[in-house]
């Protein structure tokens, strides 16, 4: 681990350049940086080597231009001997949990969980860089909308700019070069044949039947009888035949 360290700071000497700064400080420029190395107190501003006990890449800068070896200056807890010397005194061997002394003092428990306020949540935290899913409802962005009344494009029915007859008054404002009252009488038409065709058919219904005849404004029943004709007006309607 340490040497690999050492050739990276190692391949990154050739951007610096060394400045003399006493009998053993150095200034090194790195890029637009500054830093100091002191060979007397192993450290260096960018703290680097003060941290990981490998000399950093501005202490290596100086030491090749000393002709110095960068080795002796690594940490001895990087080296060999000092890994045998922790690992020389082996761990002795333990026996089983139930033969373990007792502590006699009260045994430590965990935490009380205390109900937080408001719906706990269910979903798992997405990191970061997950990317969101897209599903559910398409957007709007792009799509004309169609009034399905005036068949203009634009808006809908909420937003139908269409104003409506109120109190029996006409407003006469400008739609689409037309006036309010002309459009909204595409909107009344439709209803108004409706009433037509309904009323259309409850009169001929009320007036006219399969054997008899309308003569001015009367209803006149044929004869099925030795009985008297009988007439109705037309706005009482027919009656209606008892057993």
């Amino acid at each position: 681990m340490a040497m690999e360290i050492l050739r990276e700071n190692a391949q990154r000497v050739a951007k610096c350049e060394v400045k003399f700064n006493g009998e053993t400080g150095y200034e090194i420029q790195d890029g637009l940086y500054k830093h100091v190395v002191d060979f007397r107190r192993c450290s260096c501003t960018c703290r680097s080597w003060q941290l990981k006990g490998i000399p950093c890449v501005h202490a290596i800068t100086t030491m090749h231009h000393k002709n110095y070896e960068v080795d002796p200056y690594v940490d001895h807890w990087y080296r060999k001997d000092t890994y045998l010397k922790a690992y020389n005194i082996f761990i002795q061997p333990l026996t089983s949990m139930n033969l373990w002394p007792k502590n006699p003092l009260q045994a430590i428990e965990p935490p009380i969980i205390n109900a937080m306020p408001g719906r706990p949540k269910k979903k798992r935290r997405k990191d970061a860089d997950e990317p969101k899913k897209k599903f559910g409802k398409g957007t709007r962005i792009g799509r004309q909308m169609r009034r399905s009344l005036c068949k203009t494009l634009g808006h809908n029915k909420k937003g139908c700019p269409i104003v409506r007859t109120q109190g029996g008054r006409a407003v006469t404002s400008l739609v689409g070069g037309e006036t309010a009252e002309n459009v909204s009488s595409i909107a009344t038409d439709g209803r108004a044949r409706t009433n037509e065709n309904t009323s259309t058919v409850a009169g001929s219904a009320a007036t006219t039947t399969t054997a008899g005849t309308v003569e001015s404004g009367t209803f006149t029943q044929p004869n099925t009888d030795s009985s008297t004709q009988q007439s109705t007006n037309i706005g009482e309607g027919p009656k209606r035949k008892t057993n």
